[in-house]
């Protein structure tokens, strides 16, 4: 179990280097320079990582015991998983593709499913982090009663603990009052689960705090020179928590959750934080003593954990129990029945939320890797929080309610997941109340469920038959499931028609981002593909007798009011002491300027800055009233407060008369968005030295707008999104939706 004593074990030089590296959720890198990824579910959830070779072979290897890093060594011809525990390495080698390698190891795997997976599979999560419980209990029951999403549903609420989120931990029972009183967050519960809802609360195992009476040093990780192991700090507070060691984990789980059963209330889930993805690595596992915990009881210890907290919800309601967690890695396979995924946006070059870089220049793309193996045993649900996702791109184009978001979610056949939260994790961590935006939530939440919960229902439990690539491009993948369905995703920038060999769906064509979802068999159908050059959404499907269509031509109905079609460009120059910046704003092809006036401010921000930066990591240096039929120029100097280190400018639009360092007035523009409404412009050093950034993403900005004149589906022609229910017989049943 000593690392020291143990050694470390690792496949050695080769004859051949990978030119395609798979791994994690599904990651695909294409000649990959030098990386060490550790196993954890934000950077890589899989104990099997694919390779692909030159020379037409493919390669999988696997171990049994969670490695301390997937590597690739280009200087010295070396790749493959570094252990430093006892572990059974697997080799499975193919003339085809890693895909096929991957199929083929999953033969070899024997790990049931845990006893909540069925439960839990294919469940759309909503993931709240805002609001009080008399707001979720009204979404709930607006969801369900007016827009018919009964089943197949998952409420999830993060912020609720007593002293607040991430305080205090493990003590989190009764509720705090900022978000309301036990009773109302009962109420909540038992209306989600009159609607056939599961709902269930966010808990936390691994981070604990001093100031809880369960507090004990005896309890913490330590290093080998006994130091204790801090963890989360909570960043409004600056209160620090310790690592619990793992052997506590049930202790602390069984006195979280009975303190809630205690009170009655009965949530048939649970969310534990953080747990699912860490490794528990023995390195900094020894406890008070000195003595040293291994990994691998460290993990059993998790598993037991996972176990604990199903068994002790049975029979607390007529629903079944399960267990989720974060960003969950497949070490826990047999245990934790499923999580959110942490799809982390992966680059060659670091930037905002983007914890793993890769050397080398080739291609990085997204690839259905995951699903291969677990799916039919741990049942993953969306992409990841949304700033995880987007890496630093912009929550317009590639956020949680994106094309971007959703295909990968489609992909890897994850169970759907909407988010009612306001982008303010501060606020969400200093227990800082921020009414939900209900009518954004309201609409993704119907949106996404009605364009393609019935294809989640069909593969929610089932296996992948096999992945392939539209004349081997990894941006466009085939995904044929067991069940007859066929996914299609198009990751690429080019069109992709793609032929579906029926008559009714013909050639189906895919934008950037688009998908197409359809089995001939039961004819369930759903696509975000291009009619008469628009993109739009649409699907149907037929159950107990009725057909249900959905049609939605893209663009949400208050875009026009809250978003101006206009992208900012910028040249900053130094002339002296002072700075000059002027602003173009290009106007999106079939939109109409904007009239008016409007408070334009100027922004330098620390380049890396995250909603948990201080406040005076973004200083505003110039405001202006002016229209934005013509250049806006800026004269600013340099800001103490700034230091001599290059800056990231941004400029940020809000009306006339607003607040222009109130976040919750600014308007959103075209390009890429920083958090608060902010659009990044480019890059500024004290010496006047400038790098304009041009935003990727001007393809993709129509399909936010609504339509000019309605879209003719074949079947309808309409503007707005709907939903169409017919039966024979029977009058047709048409719904707007938000």
């Amino acid at each position: 179990g000593d690392p020291a004593a143990f050694g470390q074990v690792e496949t050695g030089r080769c004859s051949e280097k990978p030119s395609a590296l798979y791994f994690g959720y599904g990651y695909c890198v294409q000649d990959p320079g030098a990386l060490k990824v550790p196993l954890n579910g934000h950077h890589n959830a899989t104990r099997y990582a694919g390779f692909e070779f030159a020379n037409g072979l493919s390669l999988v290897i696997a171990t049994t015991t969670a490695p301390d890093a997937l590597f690739n060594k280009p200087a010295e011809g070396a790749f493959g998983f570094r252990c430093s525990q006892p572990t059974t390495f697997t080799f499975v080698p193919g003339r085809k593709s890693a895909f096929d390698c991957a199929l083929r190891y999953r033969r070899h795997v024997a790990t049931p499913p845990p006893a909540g997976f069925a439960a839990k599979a294919g469940k759309f999560c909503v993931d709240t982090w805002n609001g009080t419980f008399a707001q979720h209990e009204n979404l709930i029951r607006r969801c369900a009663d007016e827009f018919g999403l009964r089943d197949d549903l998952l409420f999830y609420v993060h912020c609720w603990q007593r002293h607040g989120f991430d305080r205090h931990l493990p003590d989190v029972y009764p509720p705090s009052p900022t978000f309301g009183t036990a009773d109302e967050l009962k109420r909540a519960c038992a209306t989600a689960h009159a609607r056939g809802w599961s709902f269930g609360v966010h808990l936390n195992v691994i981070d604990v705090y001093t100031n809880s009476p369960w507090f004990a040093w005896s309890k913490i990780c330590h290093d080998a020179k006994g130091r204790p192991i801090k963890a989360w700090i909570n960043p409004p507070y600056k209160e620090q928590s310790y690592k619990l060691l793992p052997k506590y984990g049930p202790a602390s789980i069984t006195r979280q959750t009975a303190s809630m059963l205690c009170d009655d209330f009965c949530p048939d889930t649970v969310f534990i934080d953080v747990t699912g993805s860490t490794a528990a690595s023995s390195a900094t596992c020894r406890d008070s003593t000195g003595r040293l915990h291994p990994l691998v009881e460290n993990t059993a210890a998790n598993q037991r954990m996972f176990d604990r907290a199903r068994t002790m919800l049975e029979g607390t309601s007529e629903r079944p129990p399960f267990v989720s967690s974060e960003a969950p890695c497949d070490q826990m396979a047999g245990h934790l029945d499923g999580g959110d995924c942490q799809w982390m946006f992966l680059s060659h070059e670091k930037d905002v939320y983007r914890w793993m870089t890769v050397g080398g220049t080739g291609m990085i793309t997204k690839t259905p890797w995951f699903p291969l193996v677990w799916h039919d045993r741990m049942s993953l649900h969306g992409a990841g929080y949304s700033a995880r996702f987007e890496g630093a791109r912009g929550e317009d184009c590639h956020g949680i309610d994106s094309d971007d978001y959703i295909s990968c979610e489609i992909m890897n056949g994850h169970s759907l997941m909407a988010d009612c939260y306001n982008r303010d994790a501060y606020n969400a961590e200093a227990g800082i109340l921020v009414p939900i935006d209900e009518p954004r939530c309201l609409r993704q939440i119907v949106r996404k469920y009605w364009l393609a919960q019935h294809i989640i229902r069909e593969i929610a439990a089932t296996t992948v038959r096999n992945v392939s690539f539209d004349h081997g491009d990894p941006r466009r993948v085939k995904v044929e499931w067991s069940t007859g369905m066929t996914v299609f995703v198009n990751r690429g920038v080019r069109d992709w028609p793609v032929e579906t060999g029926d008559a009714e769906r013909g050639t189906v064509v895919l934008p950037q981002y688009g998908f197409l979802a359809f089995n001939p068999s039961t004819r369930r159908f759903a696509a975000i593909h291009r009619r008469h050059g628009r993109v739009v959404e649409e699907s149907s499907f037929t159950e107990n007798g009725q057909t249900v269509r959905y049609a939605n031509p893209c663009g949400a109905v208050d875009t026009r009011v809250r978003r101006l079609p206009v992208a900012p460009r910028a040249i900053t120059v130094r002339n002296g002491d002072a700075f000059r910046t002027q602003v173009e704003w290009e106007l999106l092809k079939g939109q109409t300027l904007p009239g008016g006036r409007f408070r334009v401010s100027l922004w330098l921000l620390d380049p890396r800055f995250r909603e948990y930066s201080p406040s005076n990591a973004a200083l505003r240096v110039a405001t202006a009233d002016v229209a934005l039929d013509r250049p806006t120029e800026f004269t600013f100097a340099w800001p103490e407060a700034a230091a001599d280190k290059p800056r990231a400018v941004h400029v940020a639009v809000c009306p006339v008369g607003a607040d222009a360092d109130d976040a919750a007035a600014r308007l959103k523009l075209l390009g890429t968005s920083a958090f608060y409404r902010r659009y990044r412009l480019g890059t500024l050093a004290p010496d006047g030295a400038y790098a304009p950034f041009v935003c990727p993403d001007a393809n993709l900005w129509e399909r936010l707008f609504p339509p000019p004149s309605p879209v003719d589906f074949g079947w309808i022609q309409t503007d707005t999104a709907l939903r169409l229910v017919t039966a024979p017989g029977k009058t047709d049943i048409r719904q707007n939706l938000p």
